[in-house]
């Protein structure tokens, strides 16, 4: 069952001469527990798509049904209670309130909803515990590692109970042992029922999704089902040539600045 459908779905910005078509007709379908990589180069719509799932902007033309319900009909307010009750977001540079303890920024999306201070802190705690992060819960973010403050934003995303979570790049400013700590948390997400959306320029961490989409001028290029530890080999889809290329370089470069790192560290 398709949890989300997006049917001729276009997005335009500016206007006259100064326009820029973000997404050019795009169709898909997502079902219920999928987890779906969404891969690009920049300025491919990646950012588009995933705002328009999360209900942080709206199409130009076309369709966008979430479950039963064409976002397009609900009233604003409307459309926020569903992306506060349906969308969980987590992103690439965190986005936790500096001064608030970890407890609190996990617990903030309940007191957007009205929650009362006690119920909201015990499933803050109790979420945190989750993600391995309760001996934390008095920490402010500055004292956190990356990873771990991708974990409290993990358990902020999940503390309302969405059906769907949307990652942007979630590894993006991560090593690899925390990239790899914070995927396995994402499939066990997966694993429990939850649909997850994840933008990635890195093509090793496919391994974890069951689908993949490339995206190219604002359109789907590329749609793959993915068997069980499988990763796509960009090389092999004609319309990535240059940016599995560009890709390769990148891990490349990665890989060389963490091993100096590592030997810095053990001078």
């Amino acid at each position: 069952m398709s949890v989300i459908s997006l049917q001729n779905v276009t997005k335009i910005f500016g206007f006259g001469d100064a326009t820029t078509v973000a997404l050019d007709d795009i169709n898909l379908k997502v079902d219920k527990g999928e987890f779906l990589a969404v891969m690009g180069p920049s300025g491919s719509g990646k950012s588009t798509l995933l705002n328009i799932i999360g209900m942080l902007d709206r199409p130009t033309q076309g369709v966008y049904q979430l479950d039963t319900r064409i976002v397009s009909r609900l009233r604003s307010n409307q459309r926020a209670k569903a992306r506060r009750d349906h969308v969980g977001f987590v992103f690439q540079s965190f986005n936790l309130l500096p001064r608030m303890t970890v407890l609190d920024n996990v617990s903030l999306p309940i007191a957007y909803r009205g929650g009362g201070t006690i119920r909201r802190l015990k499933k803050a705690s109790a979420m945190l515990d989750k993600v391995g992060l309760k001996k934390r819960e008095y920490y402010y973010p500055r004292q956190l590692s990356g990873g771990q403050a991708q974990r409290v934003a993990i358990a902020r995303a999940l503390i309302n109970k969405p059906s769907i979570v949307i990652a942007d790049e979630p590894t993006g400013n991560l090593d690899s042992a925390s990239s790899r700590q914070i995927m396995e948390l994402l499939r066990d997400i997966n694993r429990g029922g939850n649909t997850i959306i994840m933008v990635t320029h890195n093509s090793d961490l496919t391994e974890y999704a069951s689908r993949i989409i490339y995206l190219r001028d604002g359109q789907i290029e590329h749609d793959q089902e993915l068997k069980k530890g499988e990763k796509v080999d960009l090389r092999k889809i004609k319309a990535a040539e240059e940016y599995s290329a560009e890709v390769d370089r990148n891990i490349k470069k990665t890989r060389a600045e963490e091993k100096l790192e590592n030997r810095k560290a053990k001078k």
